[in-house]
């Protein structure tokens, strides 16, 4: 991919699965059709609806409702509206949670499952970049 601008109108929002409610996403950055090794995407979630559970675990790649980019990736959120928790999952199965407002940050490392809950009373939008972590 070259560099170059990417305006906001040229990109379409995806609904995205679900665990309760829609996600919808805008990927103004992603692996494909680009060919990058990084991706970002401006993310909309409604009150009370939840994702799909995502996993760093290549060993998820089958797994039911869960969506698997592997053991390799990094991931980062930044919350621009709204209230959200974040239920990171590991290989034991503990879990934790965060939760984050605007202006907040959230970090996602390998070897962990993931879901964003919106906790509040509006719609929660956030951008979060993924990328292939460095050798």
């Amino acid at each position: 991919m070259k560099p170059g601008l990417i305006l906001n109108d040229d990109v379409r929002w995806e609904d995205f699965p679900a665990e309760r409610g829609a996600v919808r996403l805008k990927s103004p950055v992603s692996p494909e059709p680009s060919g990058s090794a990084l991706g970002m995407y401006l993310t909309e979630l409604q009150p009370g609806h939840i994702t799909v559970w995502w996993s760093f675990l290549s060993d998820d790649e089958r797994a039911p409702n869960r969506i698997c980019f592997g053991d390799g990736r990094h991931e980062a959120y930044f919350v621009l509206a709204g209230r959200v928790r974040m239920t990171t999952r590991d290989r034991k199965g503990h879990e934790e949670n965060a939760e984050a407002g605007p202006g907040d940050s959230l970090y996602l490392a390998p070897g962990y499952r993931y879901r964003v809950s919106n906790v509040g009373i509006q719609p929660a939008v956030f951008l979060f970049s993924i990328a292939t972590a460095a050798r």
